[in-house]
Order: structure tokens, then C-alpha cells, then sequence
């Protein structure tokens, strides 16, 4: 039936990131699992730089705006002058970073900030060009923080798996080296990258979104379907070691009973059984009759177990919802999670901010 397909291209490609085109799952598995990496577009430097001048003006017109001229949840309601911005920012952080466990592995961790560069770029976080293309070069350097797996805000979002990020980019977390953590202070200056200095609104855009979850999720859209197509060829290996029938595997079948997951396994399964000599061809099958004219009772079963003739169905209900979950991950990867959202006009001009 030929080879698998293979796990990722050879070599390191480009995924262009401008703030607009969909980036597909197949392109966010390659950059999380380092064989691929974001090229920013022309565009968005400017597209990022005019959200950031509406932030910096609400704040000028002395306007309420959650998280950056307020405190946090509950404590909204608490005035910050803007003097305070850079220290209110900081101690989010620092209050965010209580996560436990093991940590994620650098590739589910890659795709993490992957995912939450994928939002921000989208430019409604109001983050300073300078702060996001720092977090693209540390993810093109391969700088990935150490991020406990356990901990993290429930609905609200992976505050806590993102806090731990920003921390190691503030100097004061992780970061993998060769296998092992190190402080990550002294390896940013060792490769000459000066630590983050958070502004207005920006430690809440680092934290405040579902990246993590969403990561995890586009990770195991990848991993889903590669188990499916293994479950396809194991479900024909086992029809041809028990020298099954290729009759249930028609798609005849499969158009009586339209759904477009069985519709593909049948056609799958149709595709792995080319050449077969083992499995039984589709043909008429009469009675075996004894010389005295009565009903042979030895003869073969006239139809495989459910094991080998359900497969269509069990791997069809499967793709199903492969597919239904890949849609939405997909729709959640290329959308903006964060709070609050601002929306400069096309033109440079201010527009409203939502949160």
C-alpha cells in the first residue's frame, strides 16, 4: 500500500505570517516541531505598530481600559496611573506563574508560542512591534522556556502556562539548553538578547488567551490523523492475515449510507487492498451441496466478523469527527483570544476598544 506519509518535509521552510492568511494545521505542526518558521510579511510591522498607537493614545485621553489604566478582575474597579504601567504588567507575571508538573516538551511548547504569536499578529493586542518580533526571533533561535504542564485558569484561558513563557523572556524563568534547564538571564546575555521590558497592555497580551489549550488541540489534529491512517492499514493487515472478504469494503455500501467518513474509509480501505492475494474477491457465492443433494453445513462463514466488515463504519465515525474537531481548532488558531481587544481603523486612524 506504499510507504506512510512522511512526518514533515526535510529541512527548515517559511510560513508567512501577515496578520490575515489563515496559517493551516499542517503548517503550525511544521514550526512547533522546528522544521518550519515564520517569515513576517512586510505588512505587518504597520499593521501591528497602528493598534499600538490607539493604545497609547486611550491612555493619553486618560480613558478606563480593563488591565491597563485598572487592575485585574476583580480589582478593576481600582484606577492605575499609567506611571505604574511597566510594574502592574510585571507582577501579573509574577502572580500568573504557579504552574506545576512536568513540563511540556519543546515541541508542544514551540507550538504554544506559536499559536500565540499566530493571535497577536492579528493586531488587535495592542503589543509593540519590538516585543512581538523578539518573541519571533526567541522561537527562531529555538529559545524555548521550561513550562509546567499543570496549572492554568480553566475558561479564562492558559494565563498560567503563558506566564511562564513571558517569564523566561523577562530573565527570570527557563529556557532549554541542550536537553536540560537553565536560568534564562544569563543565556540571554550570553547570546546578546536583552530581556523583555514589558509596557502598557503588553503582559496581558502575552498571557491572556487559550494558546496553550489551542496548541495542544492543532498538535493532536496531526497526530489523530496519522493514527487513523495506521488504524486503516492494521484493520487491512488483520482482513488479509484472516484471509477476509473485500465485499464490505465497497463503496456501493458506503453510498447507501452517505456519511463522508465511511464514504473515505471505504475508499481508503478499497485503496490499501490493491493487489491483494489473500483477500477474498467480490463474487456470487452458492450453497455447497452434499452428493446426496442436502446442504453442505462445513461450509465458509458467508460474511467476515464485525472486526473486519465494520471497518468503513468504526473508521468513518472517526474521520468524522477528526474533521469536526479540526474545523474548529483550526477557526480558534486563526483568531485573536485576548481581552481587551482594539480596533484601529484601516486608515491609521482610532477606532473603538472592546473588552
Amino acid at each position: 500500500a506504499g510507504p506512510l506519509p512522511a512526518p514533515a518535509v526535510a529541512g527548515i521552510e517559511d510560513v508567512v505570517l501577515d496578520g490575515q492568511r489563515p496559517i493551516s494545521l499542517a503548517e503550525f505542526w511544521r514550526v512547533s516541531q522546528g522544521q518550519a518558521q515564520f517569515r513576517p510579511a512586510p505588512s505587518l510591522a504597520p499593521r501591528l505598530a497602528r493598534c499600538r498607537e490607539l493604545l497609547d493614545q486611550l491612555v493619553a485621553q486618560r480613558r478606563l481600559i480593563y488591565g491597563v489604566t485598572t487592575g485585574f478582575g476583580p480589582l478593576a474597579t481600582q484606577h492605575i496611573d499609567p506611571s505604574l504601567t511597566p510594574a502592574l504588567q510585571r507582577n501579573l507575571i509574577y502572580h500568573l506563574c504557579s504552574g506545576v508538573g512536568t513540563p511540556y516538551t519543546p515541541p508542544e511548547t514551540r507550538g504554544i508560542m506559536a499559536a500565540r504569536l499566530i493571535s497577536l499578529s492579528r493586531g488587535h493586542s495592542a503589543i509593540r512591534p519590538e516585543t512581538f518580533f523578539f518573541l519571533l526571533e526567541c522561537l527562531h533561535r529555538n529559545l524555548i522556556p521550561v513550562v509546567p504542564s499543570q496549572g492554568t485558569v480553566g475558561a479564562s484561558g492558559d494565563l498560567t502556562p503563558l506566564a511562564h513563557i513571558a517569564l523566561a523572556f523577562l530573565g527570570e524563568g527557563e529556557i532549554w539548553e541542550q536537553g536540560r534547564p537553565v536560568s534564562s538571564g544569563p543565556l540571554l546575555a550570553r547570546l546578546g538578547l536583552a530581556p523583555l521590558d514589558l509596557l502598557a497592555k503588553e503582559g496581558l497580551a502575552l498571557v491572556n488567551g487559550t494558546s496553550a489549550m489551542t496548541a495542544m488541540a492543532a498538535r493532536n489534529a496531526v497526530l489523530a490523523r496519522r493514527a487513523l491512517e495506521w488504524s486503516a492499514r492494521l484493520s487491512m493487515l488483520y482482513a488479509e492475515v484472516l484471509q477476509g472478504k473485500l465485499e464490505a469494503f465497497q463503496p456501493e455500501i458506503s453510498r447507501l449510507r452517505p456519511h463522508r467518513g465511511q464514504a473515505w474509509a471505504s475508499h481508503r480501505l478499497c485503496e490499501l487492498a490493491q493487489g491483494s492475494q489473500r483477500l477474498a474477491p467480490v463474487e456470487d457465492t452458492r450453497l455447497e451441496l452434499t452428493p446426496d443433494g442436502g446442504v453442505n453445513g462445513n461450509q465458509a462463514l458467508l460474511q467476515d466478523p464485525y472486526t473486519i466488515r465494520c471497518a468503513p463504519q468504526i473508521l468513518g465515525a472517526v474521520k468524522d469527527v477528526i474533521d469536526q474537531h479540526d474545523r474548529t481548532v483550526e477557526v480558534e488558531l486563526n483568531s485573536v483570544t485576548d481581552n481587551p481587544l482594539f480596533f484601529p481603523t484601516g486608515d491609521g486612524g482610532i477606532g473603538p476598544t472592546r473588552g
